[in-house]
């Protein structure tokens, strides 16, 4: 019985065993089975961790067996119901060990998710960057400036490819800044904008553009040519400055011409001598500024115009004669005693534009208007206008009734006529000076004022073409050449400045002086701004002086008459003008001085011809006052003139 109970009970034990270890194995098998499934999964969908030390049961369990989780294969637990690969992908953004990284960063690097103490090296990223580069640029000047990358790291690289802007001017995709031109300093930012690993970054520098003063950097002169031998001829200088603008200096030029035995020039005009042949001459200026000096030069040649033959005439402006100023006058003059009147007057002369041109009139204003009708310019394409004659009839002038206009090719031509004086026509084709702006509107264009900038001073040529008048109304005196700063923009200010000649039939020549000629025309002038009863000191200097015995004449709505109460001294004329008391016309705080000329004495006298009845006109007045001392200011009082309304006697005549 114990053998056979013995043997039960040993039998007994093995059916134990085995129940007992199939029972483990079925808990187990499960479990293995689990594993298995997981890195399966996690291999498949992070194929990177094949082969590594993320390809193992540790990636969820860690050190302690796999009956244990950690903090990621928890953070799998509490989401395996979605299965899975849901669940890995789900904790991918969790930072399931508290490192720093994401688990899927983790993942990535081939780091434990679930050990704080195994994470991924430290990566540095773009902080900041930086600008480096010169603090000034002189405008039109360039400047490379350079952008620094600063990392995390506290490492530093160039910022290679940084985008660059500027507030003005221009930068290159180099960075290199170019300045614009600036009237005064101004402040340029510069900014760079750079990018790396998804980051970007900006910076940006204030740069001071520095106005840079213009220097002289040359000079050119303007005018014919040629000259014919004893007459005038315009010419300018023009200064040339680093900013690309150009400036008229001629008034402010030094001027030469040699050799001189032929001709002398003095503030541009140029005066040829009489002259046995043509002879070539050098005409030069000079013009400094700021330390610098700039000359030019150009080749003139005086022409022999030797009297010709009789039977001929002379025309002037000559034929070829450029930059004509708009006001001139027709001259023409016989190289005999033949009287002139027989071989040009009305119906031999006319003077036409190169091109047809229809009619038209123009209404004045200022010291010249009229309100009975308009002023005719041109009828049937011919130039209006009038004609004098000198007294002994060797000198014929034909007075515009309107300005040429500018840029204009003109043909004066004198027909053969019936007085056989002539073999065959007279004809002078010259062209008028181009237009350019009036900055101080006083009535004379930049490039013939020679304060163009200055509204109390004003240049005009004469008619003549003698010079320039030059008016000055800036109440200065001594040994001022220019009022103060800022003076030239208050206080009174020139107006229709205009010149003319004597013997425009705009003009009353009632009172003309008998034995007298006018070198130079006349001119006259407004002046606005001008407080009520106020006075105004002007001084008007005359471009062919104003020789002994000479008379300082006014034309106004009932002819010619003297000036009296005035002071002369050399060429220039000083007189005190009051403005009107409030009330007295209709000029309100405006002065208007009526023409006004100097007529010089010559050996035969002169006159004007009424070409309607063949008569002269002339008077006699008295002489202006003359003193030696400067600086004493008498009284030209004009009161009730207002803007002129004259009525004067039309001309018949076709020309």
């Amino acid at each position: 019985m114990r053998h056979g109970s013995g043997i039960h009970l040993q039998k007994t034990g093995i059916i134990l065993f085995a129940f007992l270890a199939l029972a483990a194995f079925a808990v187990w098998a499960p479990e293995a089975d689990a594993r298995s499934s997981f890195l399966s999964t996690f291999t498949t969908k992070y194929p990177s961790t094949v082969n590594t030390k993320l390809d193992d049961c540790n990636t969820c369990h860690g050190s302690g067996g796999t009956s244990t989780w950690n903090s990621y294969g928890q953070a799998l637990r509490d989401r395996i119901a979605t299965g899975i690969s849901a669940a890995l992908t789900a904790v991918e953004t969790l930072d399931s060990d508290g490192d720093g990284f994401t688990n899927l960063a983790e993942i990535t690097a081939l780091t434990f998710p679930g050990d704080a103490a195994d994470k991924p090296a430290a990566t540095k990223t773009l902080s900041s960057i930086t600008i480096s580069g010169a603090s000034s640029v002189n405008e039109g000047g360039n400047a490379t400036y350079t952008a620094t990358a600063n990392w995390s790291d506290g490492t530093t690289s160039a910022a290679t490819g940084a985008t660059w802007t500027a507030s003005i001017g221009s930068i290159s995709s180099a960075g290199v800044f170019t300045a614009p031109q600036v009237t005064a300093n101004q402040t340029a930012t510069i900014g760079a904008s750079y990018t790396s690993g998804g980051t970007t970054r900006t910076a940006s520098v204030s740069v001071t553009v520095v106005n840079v003063a213009a220097t002289l950097t040359g000079l050119t002169i303007g005018s014919p040519s040629s000259v014919p031998e004893n007459t005038s001829a315009n010419y300018t200088a023009t200064a040339a400055w680093s900013d690309g603008s150009t400036t008229n200096v001629t008034s402010s030029a030094v001027w030469s011409v040699v050799p001189s035995t032929y001709a002398s020039i003095n503030g541009g005009v140029l005066v040829a001598s009489e002259v046995p042949s043509n002879q070539t001459v050098t005409v030069s200026a000079s013009y400094a500024s700021g330390g610098v000096t700039q000359t030019a030069s150009m080749t003139v040649t005086i022409t022999d115009t030797a009297p010709p033959a009789t039977g001929s005439l002379t025309v002037v402006p000559s034929d070829g004669a450029t930059d004509v100023p708009v006001n001139t006058v027709i001259k023409a003059t016989v190289s005999d005693t033949t009287d002139i009147r027989t071989v040009f007057n009305k119906d031999t002369f006319t003077l036409k534009q190169d091109t047809l041109i229809s009619n038209s009139s123009v209404t004045a204003i200022g010291p010249m208007s009229r309100d009975d009708d308009n002023e005719n310019c041109v009828v049937n394409g011919i130039v209006q206008g009038s004609i004098w004659y000198n007294w002994n009839r060797t000198k014929a002038v034909f007075s515009p009734n309107c300005d040429l206009r500018r840029d204009t090719t003109y043909v004066a031509t004198v027909a053969v006529g019936s007085s056989g004086y002539l073999s065959q026509p007279a004809v002078s084709r010259f062209t008028t000076v181009a237009a350019s702006p009036d900055s101080d509107d006083d009535g004379s264009d930049d490039g013939e004022d020679d304060h163009p900038n200055d509204r109390r001073r004003s240049s005009r040529w004469s008619s003549y073409e003698t010079g320039k008048f030059q008016i000055d109304a800036s109440k200065y005196s001594g040994s001022a050449t220019s009022a103060p700063a800022g003076a030239a923009d208050a206080g009174p200010a020139l107006r229709s400045v205009t010149a003319m000649s004597d013997t425009s039939a705009r003009l009353n020549q009632a009172g003309r002086p008998e034995g007298f000629e006018f070198p130079d025309g006349m001119v006259s002038f407004m002046m606005d701004n001008v407080a009520s009863g106020s006075t105004v000191t002007v001084k008007i200097t005359f471009p062919s002086g104003i020789p002994a015995g000479s008379k300082l004449m006014q034309a106004d709505e009932n002819g010619f008459h003297a000036v009296t109460g005035i002071v002369i001294d050399g060429s220039t004329v000083t007189m005190t003008l009051t403005a009107p008391p409030a009330g007295t016309g209709d000029q309100g705080n405006a002065i208007v001085v009526n023409p006004i000329g100097v007529a010089a004495p010559v050996a035969t006298g002169s006159g004007s011809v009424d070409l309607s009845t063949g008569g002269s006109s002339g008077g006699g007045c008295s002489t202006a006052g003359r003193t030696g001392t400067a600086g004493i200011d008498a009284f030209l009082v004009l009161t009730g003139i207002g803007l002129m309304a004259w009525r004067i006697r039309r001309y018949g005549r076709r020309s």
